[in-house]
């Protein structure tokens, strides 16, 4: 969060078997209008720290969220949900106008954060609507993959110049379903089921100009010591 307000992207993959906690790691106890410290998840306090540091700053700063699901339409096609609307359309892959190489989903919903404790309430808004989404699913297809993410825009004036400087960042954080779907580029066995539009989203969040932070999540239960395994062979 810190390196984000000098333009750092920053991306972070929380991964591991279903109930193994990855919701309440990144997003908390959603349920509380108002939640402590304590209860609260990396998103929260992620923006929390970006809201106290662009208040010690000179630039102008503007915060936005979008949240979105990938998941398997069927067979090996995907779909693209946003998380925050209501709208069922379908979503698309597009070059990303600000970032060479980077991919953004066209028409999904950028929604203002003028006080950080209204990511609590697209979490919560959002996380419903994902768990829905998964439910639903066809029999045999995985889950899909949650992606929420923090879009940081900085403007500086400066003496001399005409416009002003302008830097983005963005902070991504990954709800990752299964083990397979970055396979290749993370180094995990090839023949483990991909998800091709989230290696092109989350391919500018592994360029020199990024930061990646893999959390593992996984059950102490001996019954879940397979899905366990994998799991940290997964993040290692």
């Amino acid at each position: 969060a810190d390196q984000s307000v000098d333009g750092c992207n920053g991306l972070i993959v929380c991964c591991g078997g279903s109930g193994s906690g990855k919701s309440y790691t990144l997003a908390g106890d959603v349920q509380l209008q108002d939640p402590p410290l304590a209860t609260m998840g990396l998103i929260q306090r992620a923006t929390r720290v970006l809201f106290e540091r662009t208040l010690t700053r000179d630039e102008v700063f503007m915060l936005e969220a979008s949240f979105h699901a990938v998941c398997y339409a069927h067979k090996e096609q995907e779909r693209i949900v946003d998380l925050l609307s209501a709208d069922d359309k379908p979503l698309r892959l597009a070059p990303d106008p600000f970032a060479p190489g980077g991919t953004i989903v066209e028409g999904l919903s950028h929604v203002p954060i003028r006080r950080y404790e209204k990511v609590n309430e697209l979490l919560q808004a959002g996380l419903h609507r994902h768990h829905a989404l998964d439910a639903s699913r066809p029999e045999g297809n995985p889950k899909s993959h949650g992606v929420f993410t923090l879009h940081l825009q900085s403007l500086a004036v400066q003496d001399g110049l005409a416009e002003p400087m302008v830097a983005r960042a963005t902070l991504t954080f990954l709800k990752f379903a299964g083990n397979g779907g970055l396979a290749p580029r993370l180094g995990f066995p090839a023949g483990q089921r991909r998800s091709i539009s989230l290696e092109k989203l989350l391919h500018t969040s592994f360029s020199a100009n990024s930061n990646v932070l893999v959390i593992t999540n996984f059950s102490p239960s001996v019954a879940e010591a397979t899905q366990s395994l994998s799991t940290l062979a997964f993040a290692q």
